[in-house]
């Protein structure tokens, strides 16, 4: 959970790290290192 004033940062932080984490499991894809495959999606 972020909680913060509005204007801090909470969805561009949330956004970045979706995007941190797709490319992460999209490397694991590439790479066939396929357990789990975490698909984070964000949702305003």
């Amino acid at each position: 959970m972020v909680l913060a004033d509005p204007g801090m940062g909470k969805s561009t932080l949330l956004k970045n790290e979706t995007v941190i984490k797709v490319k992460e499991e999209l490397e694991n894809i590439e790479n066939r290192l396929i357990n789990d495959v975490v698909f984070p999606l964000f949702i305003r």
